[in-house]
């Protein structure tokens, strides 16, 4: 009678330890776990109107992955919407997500990533786009509980908190969200309610009306299976899976990078932009944002999360062999990549500038016989590197020129303090300073017959 009763208490204590309650350590959850219990419920406006004879297809609005037609080429993605209705008509459902953990809290990413942004107004147009939402969750020994949720629109984010957020609580905690159709943001008279896939925790008296949705939008659920919405009529009428892929697959890929009009890799810059063809590059992964890299930080600053600062998951961190820093100059030339021709083994032995009242050219020269020119030729001046030493710091500034913005002076420092410069100063300058056990291996930029634009490429030092 007494092992009765034993088994039956024990039975009893597995039954009550279910996930999300706060009982101590009892199953162990996984990042897939988490992320698929807090996934959002997607509210997807979609449209395949016309507006000014216009036509928008309703591939343009679902969710889907970057090689959804099987290649790794970004710059084909509008003609595959826009001219092969008949194979990329429907696209499978997917979302990346990124997972980061602190000794206190969980860090949730998801990645809706659309084949175009398209609109009436060509200005608005751009090729592939990228927009995400951050969920923040304290622990509690089981699934966690929900902090706070920022979501994305164009160059802005916006942050709701639990009050202001709708739940799914089949199978999970998914908070509600509204993703906006295609369309032109630009001159909203032409094409009303359009918002160009922008992100908000969904509002049912908002985002129900047809200021916001035609008669056309679908949901998404997070699911094992990335459905094809094959029925987008009604308003959330029919309700499709979506897939969840780790964004490592993206992310893995960022130096497949070619800055060139014709170019078929995956990014045009290492900043995150997907490569553009036919309209141009957007749709942006957001590897520079410190709310990607270190969202306690992030959070801690903006929302006071009270997150600890040490992590215990977080693949992002880790010392690239490689860093970027931001552009500094115009839009005019063509653009240019030093990443495509350097690895990590390339060392400078000679950087040369061509410059007279402005900055015309530059050529960097590498000891396996590479060499790297942008720009045209004027007075020269070369600085030959010795054993040991490196380019640790460049000093750049700009004005305006042929009715463009373009670099007027450039200085180039070693760690040993030698420099060469050229050109003239203005006051709209700015210095790019190596980190610490990093040197200036290279440079991305713009360049015609003057130099338009520059910002170095930083390479680990072994």
């Amino acid at each position: 009678m007494l092992k009765k009763i034993c088994a039956v208490l024990l039975i009893a204590c597995i039954s009550f330890a279910i996930p999300g309650v706060s009982r101590g350590e009892t199953t162990k959850l996984t990042k897939w776990d988490l992320l698929t219990y807090w996934a959002p419920q997607v509210y997807q406006d979609v449209r395949q109107d016309k507006v000014l004879g216009y036509q928008y297809y309703a591939a343009g609005d679902q969710i889907t992955k970057v090689n959804f037609d099987g290649d790794w080429d970004a710059g084909n993605s509008w003609d595959r919407i826009r001219d092969e209705q008949d194979q990329y008509g429907v696209l499978p459902a997917y979302a990346y997500c990124s997972y980061l953990e602190t000794e206190t809290h969980h860090f949730l990413g998801y990645y809706y990533y659309h084949a175009m942004d398209d609109a009436v107004i060509k200005a608005d147009r751009h090729e592939n786009d990228v927009e995400y939402v951050y969920i923040c969750v304290e622990k509690n020994n089981g699934y966690g509980n929900f902090v706070v949720m920022v979501t994305k629109r164009h160059r802005e984010l916006y942050a709701y908190y639990e009050n202001d957020v709708l739940f799914e609580k089949t199978d999970g905690n998914h908070p509600k969200i509204f993703i906006s159709s295609n369309g032109d943001v630009i001159n909203s008279t032409l094409d009303f309610g359009a918002h160009g896939h922008s992100i908000y925790a969904y509002d049912p008296a908002k985002h129900n009306c047809s200021k916001y949705i035609g008669g056309d939008a679908i949901i998404y659920n997070v699911g094992p299976e990335a459905q094809y919405p094959v029925n987008i009529n009604g308003q959330y009428e029919h309700a499709y899976t979506y897939k969840l892929l780790d964004i490592d697959e993206i992310w893995q890929r960022r130096f497949d990078i070619d800055t060139t009009d014709d170019a078929t890799t995956t990014f045009e810059t290492p900043y995150g932009k997907l490569n553009g063809r036919d309209e141009p590059a957007g749709g942006i992964f957001p590897w520079e944002k410190v709310y990607f890299y270190d969202p306690a930080a992030y959070f801690n600053e903006h929302y006071n999360v009270q997150s600890g600062t040490e992590y215990i998951v977080n693949p992002f961190t880790e010392e690239q062999d490689f860093l970027f820093d931001k552009e500094f100059g115009g839009e005019g030339g063509c653009p240019f990549c030093h990443m495509t021709s350097i690895d990590l083994d390339s060392r400078l032995s000679a950087f040369t500038i061509w410059t007279g009242e402005r900055v015309d050219g530059l050529e960097l020269r590498y000891k396996d016989g590479t060499v790297l020119s942008n720009g045209d030729v004027c007075t020269e001046q070369t600085l030959s590197l010795q054993d040991n030493e490196y380019i640790q710091q460049v000093y750049v500034c700009k004005g305006r020129a042929k009715g463009s913005e373009r670099i007027f002076y450039i200085e180039v420092t070693t760690n040993r303090g030698r420099s060469i410069s050229g050109g003239t100063k203005t006051n709209n300058s700015k210095t790019f300073t190596a980190p610490e056990g990093y040197c200036i291996i290279g440079f991305l930029g713009r360049a015609g017959d003057e130099l338009d634009r520059i910002g170095p490429i930083y390479q680990k030092m072994k």
